[in-house]
């Protein structure tokens, strides 16, 4: 029987058994480019996850770097690992519900109660606090392979968007299920307190969370304001329709909402709505996102995102003043380049000092 012949015979028995295997692979060197990459393809489709990354890791940079649906994948491959189901999180987007009794953060720590998800890659070392190389984390290192697209490539298109859109919301989510709700509830933990400065890299019993997760919320953040209008277009009558500060309507579109935090991100001068990239995000910018964490609905705008508002209370409980008080995130303002005032600064009778 020719070779041909038998690949034909192996596949329709493939099909007849609803199997499948990479027949190519199979016959030929399991090592060359190509091959590799069919047979990631297949391990994706089929959310193998550890083995079409490591199909992926196999390949020479140069091949892996030559395409854009190579990086698409191999992004993707990570991005499932770290827990990001593309189709059930976009069928999940109609539940977002910001400005309303849930707030945008807590809301995305709720998609993920029961649901695996990996941040850290087995026997990797802690990364540096920003600008790391990122090859420790799953999450951190799919966004990776999707910025080499957007040099390589010009920029992204758009399904790459779309992907960058839905992933960076992910992100949030997954990296707040580990670190705020650690008894898989669906809720914020009592204890969890953003404002604590964590130094060890996984998470732990430890209530705070490092710097370099909180540099993943602040990007995963500025992404998703960037790329948010290819999921959530304007409504009819445009910014106009929208309440204060864009418009003087009253339209409850998500657009609405988002275009403005947008809008107070730009007028207040914070510049953790835009550093897309680790490489961007300042330490201003992590005590903003601290705060932003522990805000509820009484901070102007920004109280849409926090964790906040849980359990019936209308301010976060202060664990480290015990019974004396919960945090008290006032509505001090947004001045140019100021913070939105609950890890810093007086909130009632307590400074809470960043280490």
């Amino acid at each position: 029987m020719s070779r041909l012949l038998l690949r034909l015979a192996l596949s329709l028995v493939l099909l007849s058994t609803s199997c499948t295997f990479n027949v190519e692979k199979g016959f030929t060197n399991v090592n060359s480019d190509p091959v590799l990459f069919q047979d990631a393809k297949i391990q994706v489709d089929n959310q193998n996850w550890d083995t079409a990354i490591a199909d992926f890791r196999l390949m020479t940079p140069a091949y892996l770097n030559s395409s854009r649906e190579h990086l698409f994948l191999f992004a993707s491959a990570l991005a499932g690992k770290c827990g990001f189901q593309f189709t059930s999180f976009f069928n999940a987007m109609g539940s977002l519900n910001v400005g309303g009794a849930s707030p945008l953060f807590l809301t995305l720590l709720a998609l993920y109660k029961g649901q695996t998800t990996n941040l850290t890659v087995s026997g990797a070392t802690a990364p540096a606090l920003v600008g790391d190389s990122l090859s420790t984390d799953y999450c951190a290192w799919a966004q990776q392979e999707m910025d080499v697209i957007k040099t390589n490539f010009g920029g992204w298109n758009s399904d790459d968007n779309l992907f960058v859109l839905l992933f960076s919301l992910a992100k949030i989510g997954i990296v707040l299920h580990n670190f705020a709700d650690t008894g898989d509830a669906g809720t914020v933990d009592l204890t969890f307190d953003g404002c604590q400065r964590r130094i060890v890299h996984a998470p732990s019993t430890v209530t705070g969370m490092t710097d370099f997760y909180t540099v993943q919320l602040v990007t995963g953040f500025a992404l998703f304001l960037q790329n948010f209008t290819s999921l959530f277009p304007a409504p009819a009558g445009g910014d106009a329709v929208c309440p204060a500060p864009l418009g003087t309507g009253a339209s409850t579109a998500p657009y609405c909402a988002f275009k403005n935090l947008q809008q107070t991100c730009t007028t207040s001068g914070l510049s953790f709505c835009t550093a897309t990239t680790p490489a961007a995000v300042t330490t201003s910018d992590i005590l903003n996102m601290r705060s932003v964490l522990m805000a509820n609905s009484v901070v102007p705008v920004l109280g849409q995102l926090g964790l906040g508002i849980v359990a019936g209370l209308s301010s976060f409980q202060d664990t480290a003043v015990a019974s004396a008080g919960q945090w008290n995130c006032v509505p001090i303002g947004l001045p140019a380049g100021g913070l939105v005032g609950c890890c810093l600064g007086t909130a009632g009778a307590q400074t809470y000092a960043y280490p």
